[in-house]
């Protein structure tokens, strides 16, 4: 089993430390935006308005936002965070929302061919590959998946580093739940932490880290 807690102990690394296991994860977020994008093109037009697990988005919303917010180069990232911050009073969420409006209003075939086009190039490590556009890549990916019927498909080493870097970073009241316990993936083969087991499946522990979920990872349905 693959103990990330040797890489990044929850109780003993900085955050600034995240990205220990890996700098490098354009394969893996290539291998989500086309599990993404098969499952986009085979929903009839109205799927894509289902509610997301983000609250307050629907399917195209969080697919909108991957297709912009993974493409646009880093120097216009910051210069357009920058000028949403001030535009929309410096609250994240309502950034976050404009991204994915930039995305959302596209018709979906064009959402579709974005995603793809995004995935040949992080496949070949161009552009951000690191551990923070995985997790913006996994989560969304959770987000679309799940409501529509499917699993997405994630590689053990990038569950595991997703969700480490949640448990490192994520709010208090998280924290609060897993502090002096270990998180173990029962089907992705990881687990890291220290004390006793919070044992549940990859996603189930995902979803609950980034608040998809109010049920802690090992408890009762």
């Amino acid at each position: 089993m693959a103990d990330f807690a040797r890489y990044l102990p929850l109780s003993a690394r900085p955050p600034q430390d995240e990205t220990g296991v890996s700098s490098h994860w354009g394969a893996d977020i290539a291998a989500v935006l086309d599990a993404v994008a098969d499952l986009l093109v085979v929903q009839p037009p109205t799927a894509l308005e289902t509610p997301s697990l983000h609250p307050g988005w629907s399917v195209r919303d969080v697919a909108g936002y991957l297709s912009w917010r993974l493409a646009v180069p880093t120097a216009e990232l910051v210069r357009a965070t920058s000028l949403a911050l001030v535009e929309n009073g410096f609250s994240q969420r309502r950034v976050a929302e404009s991204f994915a409006r930039r995305g959302a209003d596209l018709p979906v075939a064009e959402i579709v061919a974005g995603l793809r086009s995004i995935a040949v190039d992080k496949r070949a490590d161009r552009g951000r590959t690191g551990i923070r556009e995985l997790a913006i890549t996994v989560v969304g990916g959770l987000d679309i998946a799940r409501p529509l019927g499917a699993v997405l498909p994630l590689r053990p080493a990038a569950s595991g580093a997703v969700a480490l870097r949640r448990a490192l970073n994520g709010p208090t009241e998280i924290k609060a739940v897993i502090r002096d316990r270990s998180l173990t993936a029962t089907d992705a083969d990881w687990s890291f932490g220290r004390g006793p087991a919070m044992s549940d499946t990859a996603e189930a522990i995902l979803l609950f880290l980034y608040e998809r979920s109010d049920r802690a990872p090992g408890s009762a349905v």
